[in-house]
């Protein structure tokens, strides 16, 4: 049997950050064989859209960027998990302005569509979340894929995600969940 292809979507800059640690750990509580492909978001190039249209008028797209890679390491995956911390009540910009380029997924969408995805917003600080959670679920959905879960996980500096009990419950209930219902941690 061929290994499952798991895509993680690293929403820090930082290496090792919580966003790292919660996609790795959760890909090695997994109980199905599979391989780990990172992608650190920020070390994309993403260009705002223009509003130009060409997109939905069949025409190419005038920005020469990693859209279309990152579209296609999605299609090619099995699974996907994306993690994102909170920046001043938001997810990390890079994944607002792929979601901003959105008219491109709809040639993917026969590729990416049902496919099982678990999302996590870390935040430092209880009721400062404000519109990470719905950044990152937006751009699931508009991927098209089934999100299993999405954990809310409390970790501000490097490594905490792996100090208390709770956050390593919940990360081992990603895993167990990943291919099988949705859930909300």
């Amino acid at each position: 049997m061929t290994p499952k292809k798991i895509l993680g979507l690293v929403g820090s800059p930082r290496r090792l950050g919580n966003c790292e640690v919660f996609i790795k750990e959760v890909s090695r509580n997994v109980n199905v064989e599979h391989t780990l492909r990172l992608i650190r978001m920020p070390s994309l190039s993403i260009m705002p859209c223009r509003g130009c249209y060409r997109c939905i008028l069949d025409q190419t797209c005038p920005h020469k960027d990693d859209v279309d890679f990152l579209l296609a390491q999605v299609a090619e995956a099995d699974a996907v998990i994306m993690a994102t911390p909170v920046y001043f009540l938001g997810a990390n910009s890079i994944f607002k302005a792929v979601l901003d380029r959105g008219f491109l997924f709809y040639p993917y969408l026969s590729r990416t569509f049902g496919k099982p995805c678990v999302l996590a917003t870390i935040f430092g600080i209880e009721d400062r979340v404000g519109t990470a959670s719905q950044t990152m679920m937006n751009l699931a959905s508009w991927w098209g894929l089934r999100i299993r879960a999405h954990a809310y996980l409390k970790a501000s500096i490097p490594g905490e995600i792996l100090s208390t009990p709770d956050n390593l419950r919940i990360m081992g209930r990603c895993a167990l969940i990943h291919y099988y219902r949705r859930t909300s941690l």
